[in-house]
């Protein structure tokens, strides 16, 4: 009976770890997380220059992911807390990284350090697993 116990709680196990890797990782790759972050431009009192995003890149960015991001400009639309529909441009910004909660953290950190700074009411953050290498 204990060994179908053990049994039971490996394949549980498994199971779990099966479900956050993704399926069919080659040789050579492993799973990653991929966390895309939109910051939008528009604020109270103006936009985020070019120059103030890049001072944040410089200041937030680069510290907490030394070994690498992407970012580019993008535009979009959101509805805002008042229901209204807001054309913006934007930061986009993606970083691979591992399942660390100093990195997930990180990628957090972010988002609220981007709203305090330039009055921002959100940051859109989609994360997703991958199969990455290096």
């Amino acid at each position: 009976m204990k060994l179908g116990f053990a049994a039971l709680c490996l394949a549980g196990v498994l199971a779990a770890c099966a479900l956050d890797a993704p399926d069919g990782c080659r040789p050579g790759e492993r799973a990653m997380w991929v966390d895309t972050l939109y910051f939008g431009t528009r604020k109270p009192d103006g936009v985020v220059a070019a120059e103030a995003w890049r001072g944040f890149v410089d200041a937030e960015v680069t510290p907490r992911f030394p070994g690498g991001f992407t970012w580019w400009t993008g535009q979009g639309q959101w509805r805002t807390a008042q229901g209204g529909i807001q054309r913006e441009d934007a930061y986009i910004l993606r970083v691979v990284h591992g399942d660390t909660p100093a990195e997930t953290g990180a990628v957090g950190a972010l988002a609220e350090r981007y709203k305090a700074e330039f009055q921002q009411e959100a940051v859109l953050r989609v994360r997703s697993m991958a199969c990455a290498a290096f």
